[in-house]
């Protein structure tokens, strides 16, 4: 999936990134002024599960539109993957933040 720098810096400044998801967004690599991260299906729902909890929980509401901004994006590359016949936001178990 192909980030902007300013959704791939959203990614970086989560501090609950299991070890996993840290090394996933920190193998990432710069391609035409946007950051590659790659990884399997599994990578990619992980890593936005770990996105989406962080927006309740933000208090900046700035900070709350970058995270679902790298949320969507996570969803437009992933597509009709995620589950069978369902979007990334009913994937996610009905998100508190949707």
């Amino acid at each position: 999936m192909q980030l902007s720098p300013a959704e791939f810096e959203t990614l970086r400044r989560i501090q609950t990134l299991d070890s996993a998801d840290e090394r996933l967004v920190y193998r990432s690599r710069h391609v035409g002024g946007l950051i590659e991260v790659s990884g399997t299906e599994d990578d990619l729902r992980s890593l936005a599960g770990v996105v989406a909890d962080e927006v309740p929980d933000e208090a900046s509401a700035r900070r709350r539109a970058d995270l679902k901004a790298t949320f969507d994006r996570i969803g437009a590359t992933m597509g009709d993957r995620w589950a069978p016949g369902r979007s990334p936001a009913e994937w996610y178990i009905q998100s508190r933040w949707i």
